[in-house]
Order: structure tokens, then C-alpha cells, then sequence
């Protein structure tokens, strides 16, 4: 049986609740935990144009499905920012933005210099800002797992 690693985990999926028990203004945010490992590496490997180009192909398809944006006749915003890796994007990502009022899932800055040095956690964090929505949060959900599965296959084949 082949061993099983944990790449990525999700904490409060759930939305956050007022006193009349309807979902507070950006009460859809949930954190996102990266295996540190995977993030380290994803910081030292170049992103190549063609792997750049199709993450934006897929996240625009993935902020379509999930209602974001109709299908047609409309520029859709680019979802996947990458951190720079000597004046090119590296496979890490730095955050992702879906349509609405600046909401997206953001890793910190320290963060990310954090993985040049030694930690002592295990992984990384990406924290939420303005989800409004049940859509955003499975928009950002669905973009998150794409991107660290595809990277995790490519890079830890």
C-alpha cells in the first residue's frame, strides 16, 4: 500500500454567523495550510510560460462553473499570482483573485521569506480576505486544490 502524504488541508470551511444567524460580510474566509516542503520547492523552480498560461486557462474555466462570471462576451480577472523567482514567476503561489470586492486567499510576505530560513512548523498559511460568498469560497477552494495537486505531480512526481 503506498504511503500517503498530506499536501494541503482546509480549516473553517464553514461560514461565519451573526447574532440573527445569517452569514457575516466576508463570514466565507477560511485559511488554507501547504505542506512546507512543497511550498519551499515551488519557491525555488521557475514557472514556465506554458504552465503559467494553462493555470490561467483552468482558473478562469473553474471561476466560470462556479457562477462567477458568465461564459462568454466578458474579460475575467487573472486568478493566480506567482511569487517572483529572479524576475520570473516560480511555481509558489502568492495568491488568488476571484471576482468581488478585493477577495482572494493570500499568503503572508513573511511567510514566504520564512522558507529561505528554518521553522518550525510544517506548513505554510494562506489567509482569506473579503469571501462574501458561498461561490468565492468554493471558487478559491477549487482553485487552491487545483493548483497544489498540479504542482505536487509536477514537481514530486
Amino acid at each position: 500500500m503506498a504511503k500517503r502524504r498530506f499536501v494541503y488541508s482546509f480549516e473553517g470551511l464553514e461560514p461565519t454567523m451573526d447574532e440573527r444567524g445569517m452569514p457575516q460580510l466576508g463570514g466565507f474566509g477560511f485559511s488554507a495550510h501547504l505542506e512546507r516542503e512543497l511550498a519551499k520547492i515551488s519557491l525555488q523552480k521557475k514557472l514556465p510560460q506554458h504552465g503559467f498560461d494553462n493555470f490561467q486557462t483552468i482558473g478562469r474555466g473553474i471561476i466560470i462553473d462556479c457562477g462567477l462570471a458568465p461564459r462568454e462576451g466578458s474579460s475575467i480577472i487573472t486568478p493566480y499570482h506567482f511569487v517572483p523567482a529572479q524576475d520570473e514567476p516560480s511555481f509558489l503561489l502568492h495568491f488568488i483573485d476571484v471576482p468581488g470586492n478585493a477577495c482572494n486567499l493570500t499568503i503572508d510576505s513573511r511567510q514566504i521569506e520564512s522558507l529561505r530560513g528554518e521553522e518550525y512548523h510544517n506548513w505554510v498559511e494562506y489567509h482569506p480576505h473579503n469571501v462574501d460568498s458561498h461561490r468565492q469560497a468554493y471558487a478559491l477552494f477549487s482553485l487552491f486544490a487545483y493548483w497544489a495537486n498540479t504542482v505536487d505531480m509536477v514537481l514530486r512526481p
